[in-house]
């Protein structure tokens, strides 16, 4: 057989067994990945929905609560000097209160409209028929912050379920693709190798009796040695590209993971914050008139000697203090369990966060280090690393599609470290500094303020203390931006 016949050959046996192959493969990989695509997408429509509508209720949660302590107050005010004008405030509020109460809730509903007509109705009325209207009021207030914060923890618990989709379709699609290269590798390369064999094995001299040594051998063998080079080249080439795929492959799929997971801790946090900020609420509203209502009871028990009405207001002081002890129970659950220390350099901290922000800023905005890699510090690196990035995102949002810098600093005071984020945006709000970085005192219709909230948590959890401010690098300069500096006492290590 000459050397053109067995190129022939296995040119068509190729042709046979790989153009239809590739065909369907390239449609199959066409099919699932706009499927895989569609999904992302319906996926993602479906999330920014779910966050919008979030943002949407803690906006009308935050007005009616004001709304609520307004109309206590004027309450407060009617009780202690009735007004007509002071009525009518209240009647406004509590029509504004029922606008923002959302319409499958009847019962409240309803109790705001017949608050709304006894209030309408106090025109003259003695002040004692106004005094218990407060505490009528104070149940209004209760079952509407009970039902906010149902519908919130209704909302986030169906965020993650969508993260957790996005994330599954990802992993689906990843895999796909990996089992869609290795098919391709197995039609379209080994038939090639394949060739290579064949080739060879014509060139051998069992293959090709008519040449003669002295006038073929040399080509004869140079050729196949070039054939050889090809092949070992061509194998090279193939597992070098095969190397790099997959180490890109497994960088961005890590990236993927750790961004994911810095979102669900995030949102871990945020729904601490809010049941922390319930549960204190819970406390101050309930303890304090529970307490009352005992001390009552036990002086009443004491006045009473009718064996069944003391029998009676037993078992009604017994009830008292198991809601006492209910309440107890759910500031225990708000409270979260502080992380310890960890010996670790704080610049390589610094540095990992800023490579997972640098994937959600644009071009336009610059992230500086400028934390000294000398400086060795004892700290709780989870909770550390949760808020520089939750401050370091809040950055990137403030400064939106302009362009900017971020800047992270650190410095010793005595044993104590102060670590400073900067940005060049528009600074924060005379509402959000008087606030202090409490939730739900954001400024912004977009924002609810639960970072900056985490943040401050997160430092008083280990004796430690958040700082909001706005600086100007030019003297005298109108503009100012925002600065948050964190202080963690007695924290860094003798170098």
């Amino acid at each position: 057989m000459s050397s053109s016949s067995a190129f022939l050959q296995a040119d068509q046996g190729m042709k046979f067994s790989t153009v239809t192959p590739i065909s369907l493969i390239v449609a199959s990989c066409m099919v699932v990945i706009t499927l895989a695509v569609l999904l992302l997408v319906y996926s993602s429509l479906t999330l920014d929905g779910q966050v919008e509508s979030i943002q949407r209720g803690l906006i009308h949660s935050q007005r009616a609560l004001k709304l609520e302590n307004k109309v206590d107050s004027e309450i407060k005010n009617l009780s202690a000097k009735p007004a007509p004008s002071t009525s009518l405030l209240i009647q406004n509020d509590l029509k504004e209160i029922l606008s923002l109460t959302p319409e499958d809730q009847f019962e409240i509903r309803e109790r705001i409209t017949r608050f709304h007509s006894e209030i309408a109705a106090l025109d003259g009325t003695p002040r004692q028929r106004i005094e218990p209207l407060s505490m009528r009021f104070l149940d209004i207030q209760r079952a509407n912050a009970f039902d906010r914060n149902q519908r919130n923890v209704t909302l986030i618990t169906s965020t993650q379920a969508s993260l957790a989709q996005i994330a599954i379709i990802q992993a689906a699609l990843l895999i796909f693709l990996l089992a869609v290269f290795i098919l391709t590798w197995m039609r379209i390369f080994t038939p090639i190798f394949k060739i290579m064999n064949q080739v060879s094995e014509s060139l051998s001299p069992e293959h090709t009796p008519g040449l003669h040594p002295s006038n073929e051998g040399v080509a004869r063998i140079s050729f196949k040695r070039d054939i050889q080079k090809m092949t070992d080249h061509l194998n090279q080439k193939t597992q070098d590209d095969q190397l790099a795929q997959d180490q890109v492959e497994r960088e961005v799929d890590s990236r993927v993971r750790d961004l994911l997971k810095q979102q669900e801790d995030l949102l871990q946090i945020g729904k601490l914050s809010i049941a922390s900020e319930l549960a204190a609420s819970l406390a101050h509203d309930i303890r304090n008139p529970l307490a009352a209502i005992q001390m009552s009871l036990s002086n009443l028990r004491a006045d009473i000697q009718e064996e069944e009405i003391s029998e009676r207001i037993e078992r009604i002081s017994s009830e008292v203090l198991r809601m006492g002890r209910i309440v107890g129970d759910v500031v225990e659950s708000a409270r979260v369990e502080v992380e310890p220390d960890t010996n670790l350099k704080l610049a390589d901290l610094v540095s990992g966060i800023l490579q997972l922000a640098r994937y959600q800023t644009h071009s336009g905005i610059s992230i500086q280090n400028y934390v000294s890699e000398e400086l060795n510090c004892r700290l709780p690196q989870e909770s550390v690393r949760q808020a520089l990035f939750s401050l370091i995102t809040n950055s990137i949002q403030a400064m939106g599609d302009t362009s900017g810098v971020i800047k992270i600093e650190a410095e010793v005071i005595d044993s104590d470290l102060k670590i400073v984020v900067k940005d060049s945006g528009p600074g924060f709000a005379e509402e959000i500094l008087q606030a202090g970085g409490r939730a739900f005192r954001s400024g912004s219709a977009e924002n609810t303020g639960l970072g900056l909230a985490s943040v401050r948590r997160l430092m008083r959890d280990h004796g430690g203390s958040m700082k909001l401010s706005n600086y100007s690098d030019v003297p005298l300069e109108i503009h100012q931006s925002a600065c948050v500096a964190l202080l963690l006492p007695s924290c860094v290590d003798d170098v």
